[in-house]
Parts: C-alpha cells; structure tokens; sequence
C-alpha cells in the first residue's frame, strides 16, 4: 500500500509544499477505494446467485399465479 501511494504522489508531481496533503488523501482514498471494491464484488455475487435461483424456477418477489 505504501509503495503504490508513494507512486500515486510522484505521479502527481511530488516535490512541492502541497506533497503531505497529497500523501494523506491517497492514505484516506485508497483504504476507501479498497473497500468499495470489495463491496461490489460482493454485491455482485450476491446479484448472480440470485439470478441463478430465478433461473431454477423460484422467482423472488414476484407472485406465480397458476391458471
């Protein structure tokens, strides 16, 4: 984590006053980002097994009305 925050700041021009402020944004941005990530991965699989479970015949939150 260190090394591609150290990369993220000399990709934004390190070497001003303004570096410290850069270097603890990407330490609050990357630990959130991460976690985003994470949240959607999960969300995703969430979203596939219910649409494997549709797809087997048990439809969620919908009402099956034989006639």
């Amino acid at each position: 984590m260190n090394a591609l925050s150290a990369m993220l700041t000399k990709t934004l021009g390190a070497g001003g006053p303004g570096d410290i402020w850069v270097q603890r944004g990407l330490r609050l941005a990357l630990p959130l980002l991460a976690a985003l990530l994470m949240l959607a991965a999960l969300a995703g699989q969430v979203s596939a097994q219910n649409d494997g479970r549709e797809q087997d015949g048990v439809q969620s939150g919908s009402l099956l009305v034989h006639g």
